[in-house]
């Protein structure tokens, strides 16, 4: 799990309210067409990251990050709600007492394997998406806005460890007696893939995903500030990591992402 400091992202982080009113991120991405729960997504093809690190005005650096993750992130939660209602479809045949077709069962064994569950319940609980204002957030703490070595030199984004000698880049203040490095990825796609399936399988995120369950079927739309109180794991700050995760938040305007994000879900059905 990670432990990755989030001190650069926090000399970025302006009062409440602020950063909303000045960059207006929220305003400024540019804004998706409903995803057809028919169809699987198509995979968007990023070019090269831009130097963050040399973006010195901090308004311009915000935008940029923005504008380059979330196209990866809207596709990442456009699959999964896609994946999500293949599973419905095969629950519902199930319960019907009819037979797969050969795809529902293909996918049925892709998604038994990549989410480690064999029942469709229980893959319904992981088959889900994370909210936009709260991949940001996590990826602007994890990585400084880009701007960290981790995140130019291995595309991660989110700090996530590997245990392997030679997997990843070894941190240079890690402590006495501690193996991890910080896993490098070939490209910032597969950061953000592996970013998704960590909260969606990792047993030590199992309080966020009851957390989106129990708010599914009590009707209630999945927001990042909600949703952050899972992640007390993710780092040694604990409860402080979830306080300063709805601050970035909070201050960016992102809760609108997510607003917009449950419109664009309920245009799809």
């Amino acid at each position: 799990m990670p432990r990755a400091p989030f001190l650069t992202a926090l000399a970025l982080l302006l009062p409440a309210g602020l950063l909303a009113a000045v960059f207006g991120l929220e305003h400024n991405a540019r804004q998706p067409s409903p995803p057809s729960l028919l169809e699987r997504p198509a995979a968007p093809k990023p070019g090269p990251a831009p130097d963050f690190a040399s973006i010195e005005d901090v308004s311009e650096k915000k935008q940029a990050f923005v504008d380059y993750l979330l196209p990866l992130i809207r596709y990442h939660n456009d699959l999964l709600r896609w994946q999500r209602g293949q599973l419905q479809q095969i629950q519902n045949r199930r319960e019907k007492g009819q037979k797969l077709s050969s795809e529902q069962q293909s996918l049925l064994e892709q998604l038994q394997q990549t989410f480690e569950s064999q029942e469709v319940s229980d893959l319904l609980a992981k088959v889900d998406t994370i909210p936009a204002s709260l991949v940001l957030a996590q990826a602007a703490t994890e990585s400084g806005w880009g701007s960290s070595r981790f995140a130019r030199e291995g595309n991660n984004y989110f700090g996530q460890w590997c245990y392997q000698v030679g997997c990843g880049i070894k941190p240079a203040q890690r402590a006495t007696g501690k193996s991890h490095e910080v896993k490098r990825f070939n490209s910032v796609t597969s950061s953000v893939r592996a970013y998704f399936n960590n909260l969606n399988t990792n047993p030590a995120y199992q309080q966020l995903r009851q957390l989106r369950q129990q708010t599914r079927d009590s009707g209630q739309r999945l927001t990042g500030v909600l949703m952050a109180a899972g992640l007390a794991k993710y780092s040694e700050k604990g409860d402080d990591y979830i306080d300063y995760l709805r601050s970035m938040i909070n201050s960016n305007g992102w809760g609108k992402l997510d607003a917009s994000a449950q419109q664009l879900a309920d245009a799809s059905e």
